[in-house]
């Protein structure tokens, strides 16, 4: 149904384009010597911005008063109509596929995002999966949230006492970044499948905010470059997954080098940075509890 969200959104452009539309079509016969009006191309170009002058001023007002009107009131109405009607149909399952911006949840309390497929949001600056800014209280839990620009955009997000923002049970993946997170982002972060991004996590900063969670009660998440064990079968790694990008870090100062993810020259400076401590950066993030398989939504 989101096409009849797009006709709604819509309404008042069309409405807007309408005299455009008219004057375009009708404006060689207006000028035709043989009409009998005998206007020129300045007046016909005059009648669309002012209503010209063979029009008297209080008509030309009472027009572009009852257009305004019209528009307002069609977009004004409509508009939330066919939102009230998606409300209302009460299913949690929708597909956001090319738009521009997925999913934004924007100086709220208390949200629920929960089984949406988002994905291609690659387009413009601001190309997000799901954009969560200036939020309290969340649970974003099995959506799939694939092949975008950025996965997770976050930043302001402070739950109050006793609340958190749950991140859980997602696919991220095939993204240019999985999560970029600002330093006023405080997420839980578990049971995702991240993995199979050019950059998992991007610290937007010095680091990240220290209220920031990658498990809980003793199970993380499942990262596509832990490389550890889990000897006792448990499902958990044995040894914390630490997410240390060095190569990320060049991206960042220079876009340029991300012709060389996944080269030679990448397996080279990561190897530098484990091996040598003048090279080596401080981890961008710990997750204690590393799942070893993806039990996830979505995933294989």
């Amino acid at each position: 149904m989101h096409w009849l969200v797009l006709i709604g959104l819509g309404t008042v452009w069309i409405l807007d384009g309408l005299e455009v539309t008219i004057v375009g079509a009708i404006a060689s016969r207006l000028t035709d010597p043989d009409s009998g009006l005998g206007l020129s191309e300045r007046q016909v170009g005059a009648a669309y911005l002012t209503g010209s002058e063979i029009f008297h001023t209080e008509t030309r007002a009472m027009a572009l008063a009852f257009l305004f009107a019209v528009g307002t009131g069609i977009s004004g109405v409509t508009g939330p109509a066919l939102f009230g009607k998606l409300v209302e149909t009460g299913k949690e399952v929708n597909v956001f596929y090319g738009y521009l911006l997925g999913a934004a949840l924007m100086m709220s309390d208390r949200l629920v995002l929960r089984g949406n497929r988002i994905e291609r949001h690659r387009e413009g600056a601001a190309a997000y999966g799901v954009l969560l800014k200036d939020i309290g209280e969340l649970a974003a839990e099995d959506n799939l949230i694939l092949g975008n620009r950025i996965g997770i955009y976050a930043e302001g997000v402070a739950p109050q006492p006793g609340h958190e923002a749950l991140v859980a049970r997602n696919v991220i993946a095939g993204n240019e970044v999985g999560l970029a997170l600002q330093r006023t982002a405080a997420l839980t972060v578990i049971g995702n499948r991240i993995a199979d991004n050019l950059t998992d996590v991007r610290a937007l900063g010095r680091d990240l905010s220290p209220g920031m969670q990658w498990s809980r009660d003793g199970r993380g998440n499942f990262w596509g470059q832990y490389r550890g064990y889990d000897a006792d079968g448990d499902g958990i790694g044995d040894v914390p997954y630490a997410l240390q990008d060095a190569m990320d870090a060049l991206v960042r100062k220079d876009a340029s080098v991300q012709a060389f993810l996944y080269t030679p020259a990448h397996l080279a400076i990561e190897a530098a940075a484990r091996m040598f401590p003048l090279y080596r950066q401080a981890p961008v993030l710990v997750d204690a509890h590393p799942l070893m398989t993806a039990s996830v939504r979505g995933s294989r």
